[in-house]
Protein backbone atom coordinates (compact mmCIF):
# COMPACT_ATOMS: atom_id res chain seq x y z
CA UNK A 1 0.00 0.00 0.00
CA UNK A 2 1.25 3.49 -1.12
CA UNK A 3 1.11 6.75 2.15
CA UNK A 4 -0.85 9.64 0.13
CA UNK A 5 0.32 12.86 1.47
CA UNK A 6 -2.11 15.47 1.06
CA UNK A 7 -0.72 19.07 1.92
CA UNK A 8 -3.61 20.70 3.02
CA UNK A 9 -7.48 19.29 3.84
CA UNK A 10 -10.04 20.86 2.19
CA UNK A 11 -12.49 19.51 4.92
CA UNK A 12 -11.91 17.66 8.00
CA UNK A 13 -10.97 13.68 7.60
CA UNK A 14 -11.73 13.22 11.55
CA UNK A 15 -8.92 12.29 13.86
CA UNK A 16 -5.77 11.03 13.74
CA UNK A 17 -5.83 7.00 14.65
CA UNK A 18 -2.26 7.57 16.14
CA UNK A 19 -2.29 10.24 18.51
CA UNK A 20 -6.20 10.93 18.21
CA UNK A 21 -5.57 14.86 17.87
CA UNK A 22 -8.10 15.89 15.29
CA UNK A 23 -7.02 17.16 11.75
CA UNK A 24 -8.78 20.35 11.12
CA UNK A 25 -9.20 22.22 7.92
CA UNK A 26 -5.96 23.43 5.83
CA UNK A 27 -3.66 20.73 7.63
CA UNK A 28 -1.60 18.76 6.48
CA UNK A 29 -1.90 14.68 6.93
CA UNK A 30 -1.16 11.31 5.68
CA UNK A 31 -3.49 8.47 4.42
CA UNK A 32 -3.41 4.81 3.47
CA UNK A 33 -6.67 2.65 1.73
CA UNK A 34 -6.78 -0.51 0.00
CA UNK A 35 -9.94 -1.84 -1.35
CA UNK A 36 -9.68 -5.01 1.04
CA UNK A 37 -9.23 -2.33 4.58
CA UNK A 38 -10.74 0.93 5.72
CA UNK A 39 -9.15 3.69 5.27
CA UNK A 40 -6.42 4.84 8.12
CA UNK A 41 -5.19 8.28 8.74
CA UNK A 42 -3.06 9.80 10.38
CA UNK A 43 -1.33 13.53 11.36
CA UNK A 44 1.96 14.49 10.12
CA UNK A 45 3.45 13.92 12.97
CA UNK A 46 2.51 10.24 13.55
CA UNK A 47 3.63 7.11 11.52
CA UNK A 48 2.27 4.20 9.97
CA UNK A 49 3.37 0.67 11.27
CA UNK A 50 4.21 -1.84 9.07
CA UNK A 51 1.16 -3.73 9.94
CA UNK A 52 -0.96 -1.09 8.90
CA UNK A 53 0.52 -1.04 5.56
CA UNK A 54 0.02 -4.55 4.80
CA UNK A 55 -3.20 -6.43 4.02
CA UNK A 56 -0.83 -9.70 3.47
CA UNK A 57 -0.25 -12.65 5.86
CA UNK A 58 2.63 -10.68 7.15
CA UNK A 59 0.40 -8.01 8.99
CA UNK A 60 -0.24 -10.65 11.54
CA UNK A 61 3.70 -11.08 12.15
CA UNK A 62 3.73 -7.48 12.28
CA UNK A 63 1.46 -7.11 14.98
CA UNK A 64 2.88 -9.55 17.37
CA UNK A 65 6.36 -8.15 15.90
CA UNK A 66 5.23 -4.32 17.65
CA UNK A 67 3.70 -5.62 20.57
CA UNK A 68 6.65 -7.81 21.54
CA UNK A 69 8.46 -4.72 21.17
CA UNK A 70 6.50 -2.75 23.73
CA UNK A 71 7.09 -5.65 25.85
CA UNK A 72 10.60 -5.35 26.03
CA UNK A 73 10.80 -1.32 25.92
CA UNK A 74 8.18 -2.08 28.69
CA UNK A 75 10.39 -4.53 30.99
CA UNK A 76 11.64 -3.44 34.11
CA UNK A 77 14.29 -6.55 34.82
CA UNK A 78 11.95 -8.34 37.12
CA UNK A 79 11.85 -11.44 35.43
CA UNK A 80 14.21 -12.35 32.52
CA UNK A 81 12.00 -15.47 31.99
CA UNK A 82 8.95 -12.58 30.61
CA UNK A 83 11.79 -11.69 27.99
CA UNK A 84 11.89 -15.29 26.59
CA UNK A 85 8.12 -15.91 26.61
CA UNK A 86 7.82 -12.87 24.94
CA UNK A 87 10.26 -14.24 22.07
CA UNK A 88 9.12 -17.45 22.25
CA UNK A 89 4.96 -15.93 21.97
CA UNK A 90 6.57 -14.30 18.76
CA UNK A 91 8.44 -17.14 17.82
CA UNK A 92 4.97 -19.24 17.12
CA UNK A 93 3.22 -16.83 15.44
CA UNK A 94 5.82 -16.31 12.80
CA UNK A 95 4.94 -20.04 12.76
CA UNK A 96 1.82 -19.91 12.35
CA UNK A 97 1.74 -17.33 9.37
CA UNK A 98 4.71 -19.95 7.81
CA UNK A 99 2.26 -22.68 8.29
CA UNK A 100 -0.40 -20.15 6.35
CA UNK A 101 2.06 -19.58 3.70
CA UNK A 102 2.76 -23.48 3.10
CA UNK A 103 -1.16 -24.27 3.20
CA UNK A 104 -1.51 -21.40 0.40
CA UNK A 105 1.67 -22.86 -1.72
CA UNK A 106 -0.29 -26.98 -1.28
CA UNK A 107 -3.69 -25.17 -2.22
CA UNK A 108 -2.14 -23.37 -5.32
CA UNK A 109 -0.70 -25.30 -8.11
CA UNK A 110 1.70 -24.14 -10.64
CA UNK A 111 0.58 -20.16 -9.25
CA UNK A 112 4.00 -17.96 -9.94
CA UNK A 113 3.75 -16.58 -6.62
CA UNK A 114 4.92 -19.94 -4.68
CA UNK A 115 8.37 -19.67 -4.80
CA UNK A 116 7.73 -16.10 -3.08
CA UNK A 117 5.37 -17.63 -0.42
CA UNK A 118 8.08 -20.63 0.50
CA UNK A 119 10.86 -18.32 0.75
CA UNK A 120 8.66 -16.06 3.08
CA UNK A 121 7.79 -19.67 4.67
CA UNK A 122 11.36 -20.95 5.39
CA UNK A 123 12.19 -16.96 6.21
CA UNK A 124 9.73 -17.11 8.94
CA UNK A 125 10.72 -19.74 10.08
CA UNK A 126 14.57 -19.56 10.67
CA UNK A 127 13.87 -15.68 12.24
CA UNK A 128 11.39 -18.78 14.74
CA UNK A 129 14.44 -20.63 15.47
CA UNK A 130 16.54 -17.55 15.87
CA UNK A 131 14.11 -15.99 18.25
CA UNK A 132 14.02 -19.33 20.43
CA UNK A 133 17.40 -19.55 20.45
CA UNK A 134 18.56 -16.26 22.23
CA UNK A 135 20.34 -16.61 25.18
CA UNK A 136 19.15 -13.96 27.84
CA UNK A 137 21.95 -13.75 31.43
CA UNK A 138 20.31 -13.87 34.74
CA UNK A 139 21.72 -10.44 36.35
CA UNK A 140 23.22 -12.62 38.86
CA UNK A 141 25.76 -13.92 36.56
CA UNK A 142 27.38 -10.81 36.60
CA UNK A 143 30.68 -10.99 38.12
CA UNK A 144 32.01 -7.84 36.28
CA UNK A 145 30.16 -5.28 38.45
CA UNK A 146 28.04 -4.34 35.92
CA UNK A 147 25.04 -2.05 37.37
CA UNK A 148 21.34 -3.36 37.38
CA UNK A 149 20.43 -0.45 34.96
CA UNK A 150 23.05 -1.86 32.24
CA UNK A 151 22.43 -5.37 32.75
CA UNK A 152 18.41 -4.43 31.85
CA UNK A 153 19.51 -2.48 29.15
CA UNK A 154 21.66 -5.10 27.60
CA UNK A 155 19.30 -7.37 27.28
CA UNK A 156 16.62 -5.59 25.89
CA UNK A 157 19.12 -4.74 23.40
CA UNK A 158 19.56 -8.42 22.63
CA UNK A 159 16.02 -9.01 22.73
CA UNK A 160 15.71 -5.89 20.33
CA UNK A 161 17.80 -7.10 17.74
CA UNK A 162 16.08 -10.72 17.59
CA UNK A 163 12.86 -9.03 16.70
CA UNK A 164 14.06 -6.15 14.36
CA UNK A 165 15.38 -9.04 11.67
CA UNK A 166 11.79 -10.07 11.28
CA UNK A 167 11.89 -10.87 7.54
Amino acid sequence: MNIKHVKACRKSPGQCSGCGKPIEIGQPYKLVASRFSAKKIKCNDCNFRPSELTTSKMGTVYDAQEATEKEVEEWTGEDIGNLSSALEDLAGTAREVAEEYQESISNMNNNPLTDEWQEKADSLESWADDLEGVQFEEYGDQSDGTKKEDWIEEQRQLASDAIEECP
